[in-house]
């Protein structure tokens, strides 16, 4: 599970900003939303709003390159365009098992270089007092190396800046960098990004691959799709089914796409009668049938599930069915972050505790990110408020104000 992140100089983000998945148990409101461990709180879903363009997205990006950075797929950080510096300083936390680790990296966006990275273990006490041990600590910066293995400290020095160091050296040499690999990896396979915006077009294949396989989740995922259509039967996928097109290159190319095949070859059943979905299902269930197989995998495997835009073509009941899957007690550790304009879902009366309702905010000077929980009682912000009316007025920021008139006014001037 993921319990914090932190960003500095990276993408839309000039200044550092933390985004904490830490419950406030000053409140025991919805305990349900709580992954509850001897060490810590950790909130099971957070939602973050904004206006267009102040940051939602490049939280969704920067996860996506955190994922390809330790899986060793992508080294991808690009710095503020509007900074001097064009190191990107990522820092994030995370329970693995029972224990807490720390990640680090400041990634040279133009000599695509690892200058420093730290990956350390957290021990907590009783009284909740912390105490943190370099597994391994290199500042190419400083020229400070550190290391739990005598051995690999001496070796530092030597590493490569071209890779974070569990590809820098052979693993199998150093037995606490292989233990290294294992949890890092581990925890970015646990990281699922979905963009909403085009998962009508690319997002099948995970959905497909589970019907097609007979997995064991096929049940599960053709339940919640029939669930979250009222008017459907049954969903199903028929590999024997011809591509209805009769121009041979069109088909051969769509036979070459299985993520466009595959949506030929899924069926909807309609009151008895079988349909192709592509020609019938609206594109709202396109959408729920393609984010089917992420989200059972993702509560299944306790994943951390980020969805860029929720609310794309889905109905509110919809949206607030789905975060109420992962706030549910039912669910172990699995966890949903997403971005979203839908202030429906913005309810901290039934559905969140303040905490999970997070803010990306811009103006001249920097992008920020901050928390309903950041607005206390004593400034009007109680759990019993109606808070969407409060944040269509601005009283929280994070709300564009568009002066489209404006646009009027030249358009109808130049006519």
């Amino acid at each position: 599970m993921l319990i914090n992140l932190k960003i500095n100089n990276c993408y839309a983000f000039n200044e550092e900003v933390n985004l904490s998945l830490k419950a406030d148990m000053r409140t025991k409101k919805f305990p349900s939303n709580i992954f509850k461990d001897s060490k810590l709180n950790i909130l099971k879903s957070v939602g973050i709003y904004g206006g267009n363009n102040t940051g939602k997205t490049c939280l969704v990006q920067i996860m996506s390159d955190i994922k390809n950075i330790i899986l060793n797929r992508n080294n991808r950080l690009e710095s503020n365009i509007f900074n001097e510096s064009n190191l990107c300083n990522i820092a994030l936390s995370f329970l693995y098992g029972k224990e807490i680790y720390n990640y680090e990296i400041k990634y040279n966006s133009s000599k695509n270089e690892f200058l420093f990275e730290k990956f350390s273990e957290i021990e907590m006490d009783e009284y909740n007092n912390s105490k943190e041990t370099n597994i391994f600590f290199r500042d190419f910066l400083n020229n400070k190396f550190d290391s739990t293995d005598l051995k690999l400290k001496d070796s530092l020095p030597l590493s490569s800046k071209d890779n974070i160091l569990i590809y820098s050296f052979n693993v199998e040499i150093f037995e606490v960098l292989k233990k290294a690999k294992s949890i890092l990896t581990f925890f970015a396979e646990k990281i699922e990004i979905v963009s909403m915006e085009h998962i009508d077009l690319i997002g099948y294949k995970k959905t497909v691959n589970f019907l097609k396989n007979n997995d064991k989740n096929k049940s599960s995922i053709i339940n919640f799709i029939r669930n979250a259509d009222l008017y459907l039967d049954d969903f199903k996928y028929d590999s024997n089914i011809k591509i209805p097109i009769k121009n041979e290159e069109i088909n051969k190319t769509i036979e070459n796409i299985p993520e466009l095949s595959d949506q030929f070859k899924c069926i909807s059943v309609y009151k008895g009668k079988e349909m192709p979905s592509y020609r019938f299902d609206s594109l709202g269930t396109k959408k729920i049938t393609a984010l089917a197989g992420y989200l059972i995998e993702a509560i299944k495997e306790n994943k951390i599930l980020i969805i860029d835009e929720i609310d794309s073509s889905i109905h509110f009941k919809l949206t607030r069915a789905i975060v109420s899957l992962f706030n549910n007690e039912l669910n172990e550790k699995a966890q949903i972050i997403f971005t979203t304009h839908d202030i429906n879902l913005m309810d901290i009366k039934t559905l969140f505790r303040k905490e999970q309702i997070w803010f990306t905010h811009k103006d001249d000077k920097r992008t920020y990110l901050y928390s309903l929980a950041d607005f206390t009682a004593e400034n009007g912000v109680r759990d019993t408020i109606d808070i969407i009316e409060k944040y269509t007025k601005g009283f929280f920021g994070a709300i564009p104000d568009p002066k489209l008139i404006k646009s009027l006014i030249e358009i109808v001037g130049n006519e």
